[in-house]
């Protein structure tokens, strides 16, 4: 099945007798600006909720542009705000290691666009492409020293 996140190259002999073979070739910026099996873009204004603290994590979600806040209320209803996320960053990344729910809401500050990839999509991809895997790696790594050094 053909993905709009692969590019198709020819390699190999271009004799008339042989016909050159193709070697689909991921690309990560596609992916993650495309939708796609098992990824869906999405666009939500300003102060518009994503998703809140305590609803099923099934989805690690890309944000594509703008910008949003993570909060978290306590057990006597006190909200505080965790984080601050913008272009580029993943959140969701923990129902990877076995959250069932999110543990935050998540909040627009500013127009924003994300893509929701499905739980099992993201887990086929990072096997399967290399690319992928070593960026998301990357990503949650500099998440986790950045939480350290708050």
């Amino acid at each position: 099945m053909f993905s709009p996140a692969r590019n198709l190259s020819r390699r190999g002999s271009h004799s008339p007798k042989r016909a050159p073979s193709r070697t689909a070739i991921f690309n990560v910026k596609l992916f993650l600006k495309s939708n796609g099996l098992g990824r869906k873009i999405a666009q939500f204004r300003r102060k518009e909720t994503i998703f809140s603290q305590g609803d099923p994590a099934k989805n690690v979600i890309y944000i594509q542009e703008g910008g949003m806040r993570l909060t978290v209320v306590n057990r006597t209803g006190k909200e505080a705000v965790v984080e601050l996320l913008g272009p580029g960053d993943f959140f969701g990344i923990r129902n990877f290691g076995g959250e069932s729910v999110y543990t935050a809401t998540a909040t627009t500050i500013v127009p924003t666009t994300v893509l929701f990839i499905k739980k099992e999509e993201m887990i086929r991809v990072l096997h399967a492409e290399h690319e992928m895997s070593d960026r998301f790696i990357e990503i949650c790594w500099h998440e986790t020293v950045e939480a350290r050094m708050r």
